[in-house]
Parts: structure tokens; C-alpha cells; sequence
């Protein structure tokens, strides 16, 4: 017993001395977890001032170059602005079914021309103008044309004289043949006679028919050197407003270009301002939203606090290969005097 007590008592101080070591060793253990936190705080203000750093001297540059971004954006969106831009859907926004860039199209406009040609000795009419349709919008020199229509006029008159001689020569014929007739029959004269007097009276009745053909070609003739004359004044084919002058005073003036720039082929240009429309190129992807019928609100770019109303009026059938959108033709509802061709519109498709 003793000898197991000698053996305990040798354990337990064998386990107290190894207690003692581990208690005198923990406070060196715990210094380390100490540095360890000193390290990853330096790290962390480090970190924290290279931020500030950066946020501080980077800030100045992020304007420089945002800059140019936002020119592009903006410069981006001006020229899809001003290249008629693909519509965009709005859905749900006040009952804005489709919104769109549109165009004011005149769908009768005309450059005055001539079926002659002349040198130009008067324009009456100048840009602004109004004028109603078979108004004179311009003269020609017409001294050619009026030296013929003389000629045809005095012609016809010589053939008028002549059938006026042809038929009382035909009467004169006639009287003889009846006469000859008269005489046979009392055997006062020969049958030779009476067929002499018979092919004289065919004759006359055959020369007034030639001379009858050549007055009627005669007649034919001064109506169509009158008109010819008629060509030399230039009307308005329809009422309008005149947007162009395209000739002077002294220019010559033909059907076709045949002088190069010397030779000019109209007047003036006319545009009908009843029958403005809108014409609003649409998307492949975005036409299921435009029917024909369709209500359609739209502001002109020049005025853009009032707001005009159309309908849809036409979709063309056939699409742009190269734009890929389709053309829609909208009435415009009432008469606005704002409203010119050739401005722009937005349009909405209710």
C-alpha cells in the first residue's frame, strides 16, 4: 500500500507539475492572438486610406471621362433624332400606343412646265403667292407661234373663198345639164350634148367636195396652231400656294433639259396646302400597334405646345428593305396654318 501510495503520490506531482507548466506558459500563447488583430488593424487603415486616396484624387477624373461618354450618348441620340429614329412603344402611358417621328407631306404639288419651247417675258406670280387653278403663272415668247396662226387663219379663209366659187360652179353645171335634159327631150339638142354637160356637172359637184376636205383640214389647222399658242401661257393647274420660283425673265424654258443648267424645264412649283398629310415611317416589329383609322395626336417641331390631330389614312403596303419600317399615311384632322411640307412632327398613336 505504501509503495502504491509512493507511485500515486509520484503521478500527482507528475500532474501538477505539468499543470504549473501549462499555466506558466498561457500568457505567452496569448500574446500571439494580440499581434495577430495589431496586424489585420494596420492592414485595415492601410486599406482605408488608400481608399480615401483614391476617392479623393480620382474623383476629379471621372468627370473628364464621363464626359465624352455623355457627348457620345447625346450626340448619339441627336443623330437618331434627326435620321427619323425607330419608333418606340409606349404602351400604358395615357393611351399612347405607339410613339414616332413624322414628316408633313404635300400629296399635290406641282412644278409648272411648258409642252413648248420659249424664252421666258413674264413671271406675274412670285414664292408666297396664292393662286387659283388656270391662273397665268407665266408667258412666252410666242412671235413664232402667232405668225402661223395668221398663216392657217388666212389659209383657211382662201379655202372658204374657194369652196364658195366651187359650188356656184356646181350650180352653173347643174342649170346646164337640166337644160340640156329640157332641150333633148324636144330633140333640140344631141346626146353628146346632154353628156357633156352631165360629166361637167360631176366634176363641179367633185371639186366642191375636194375644196369641203381642205377647208375641214383648213379648220383642224387654226385649232391647232391656236392651241399651240395657248401653250406659249402657262396656267396653274390647281389652287395653291407658290413655294418656288424655278425661272426668270429672258431664260429659256423647255420640256426637257436640252442646254444643261441654261435651259430650265418649269415656272414655279405649287403645292396644294388641303392636302398636307403626315407621313410617319414605322417599324417592321412595331406596325401590329397602327391600324387604319387609328386616332393619332402629333406637335409640329416648331411649335410644340399645340397639339393637332390626324387619323390614319393609308398603310403602304410594301416595306423599306434598307430602313426595314413601312410608310403610314395620316390625315391631318382640321386646317393649321403652322403646318408647312417638309417639317417635322412627333406622333402619337392612340
Amino acid at each position: 500500500m505504501e509503495k502504491m501510495d509512493g507511485a500515486a503520490k509520484a503521478r500527482i506531482e507528475k500532474i501538477r507539475g505539468l499543470s504549473l507548466v501549462r499555466e506558466e506558459s498561457a500568457p505567452a500563447r496569448s500574446g500571439r492572438p494580440s499581434r495577430i488583430v495589431f496586424v489585420l488593424l494596420c492592414v485595415l487603415v492601410a486599406q482605408t486610406l488608400l481608399f480615401a486616396y483614391f476617392m479623393i484624387f480620382g474623383a476629379g477624373a471621372k468627370p473628364e471621362t464621363a464626359a465624352p461618354a455623355a457627348a457620345g450618348a447625346t450626340a448619339s441620340g441627336a443623330a437618331a433624332k434627326s435620321a427619323g429614329a425607330a419608333p418606340v412603344v409606349a404602351a400604358g402611358d395615357g393611351g399612347v400606343q405607339l410613339q414616332a417621328q413624322g414628316f408633313v407631306v404635300a400629296m399635290r404639288q406641282a412644278t409648272v412646265s411648258t409642252r413648248v419651247a420659249g424664252i421666258v417675258t413674264e413671271v406675274p406670280v412670285d414664292v408666297g403667292d396664292y393662286v387659283e387653278r388656270g391662273q397665268i403663272v407665266g408667258v412666252l415668247n410666242s412671235d413664232l407661234a402667232e405668225q402661223d396662226l395668221q398663216l392657217a387663219e388666212k389659209e383657211l379663209s382662201s379655202l372658204r373663198s374657194q369652196v364658195a366659187r366651187d359650188r356656184a360652179r356646181q350650180a352653173q353645171a347643174e342649170s346646164e345639164y337640166q337644160r340640156e335634159l329640157l332641150l333633148e327631150k324636144s330633140n333640140y339638142t344631141s346626146r353628146a350634148r346632154v353628156d357633156e354637160k352631165s360629166a361637167a356637172s360631176i366634176v363641179a359637184r367633185t371639186a366642191v367636195a375636194s375644196t369641203m376636205a381642205e377647208l375641214d383640214v383648213g379648220e383642224v389647222r387654226v385649232r391647232q396652231q391656236r392651241s399651240l399658242l395657248g401653250n406659249y401661257t402657262i396656267r396653274a393647274p390647281f389652287s395653291g400656294i407658290v413655294v418656288e420660283r424655278n425661272s426668270q425673265v429672258g431664260e429659256l424654258v423647255a420640256p426637257m433639259s436640252a442646254g444643261g443648267s441654261f435651259t430650265r424645264t418649269g415656272i414655279c412649283t405649287i403645292v396644294d396646302m388641303n392636302s398636307l398629310i403626315l407621313v410617319v415611317d414605322v417599324g417592321e416589329q412595331q406596325i401590329q400597334h397602327v391600324k387604319v383609322g387609328q386616332s393619332v395626336n402629333f406637335r409640329l417641331y416648331s411649335d410644340e405646345r399645340t397639339q393637332m390631330k390626324g387619323r390614319v389614312q393609308r398603310i403602304v403596303p410594301s416595306a423599306d428593305r434598307a430602313k426595314g419600317t413601312l410608310q403610314v399615311q395620316v390625315a391631318i384632322i382640321g386646317r393649321n396654318p403652322g403646318a408647312l411640307p417638309g417639317m417635322r412632327a412627333n406622333v402619337d398613336f392612340m
